[in-house]
């Protein structure tokens, strides 16, 4: 018999926070890009210009994005039923920022 531990909740936890990171960084990313410059060609060649040269395509991004908003989606579901109010809010709080931000990407990918 082979006794298969699952992880503790607050590993979910802090793992959906983390698969957050990057799009939150990438959406700060484009709105600094977008708030300096006007025309919308210097706006796209200025958010390219933070990733390397692999991730120079906007599509690219994005649905790396869009991958990172549903891990975090997941991994807060996996996590909801925590016995510290906290954790469960944290939970809440980040599949709803996930769900906007994957919302946001999916548009920009249109």
């Amino acid at each position: 018999m082979s006794s298969h531990k699952t992880p503790p909740r607050k590993t979910y936890t802090v793992a959906a926070i983390l698969c957050l990171a990057p799009p939150l960084l990438t959406q700060g990313i484009w709105w600094m890009a977008s708030n300096e410059t006007t025309n919308a060609a210097l706006r796209k060649a200025e958010f390219l210009s933070y990733f390397p040269s692999f991730m120079q395509s906007s599509k690219i991004i994005m649905v790396f994005s869009l991958g990172c908003c549903l891990a975090a989606i997941l991994l807060g579901c996996m996590s909801f039923n925590q016995k510290s109010v906290v954790l469960r809010l944290v939970c809440i709080g980040v599949v709803l920022v996930a769900s906007v931000l994957a919302l946001l990407n999916i548009l920009q990918l249109l």
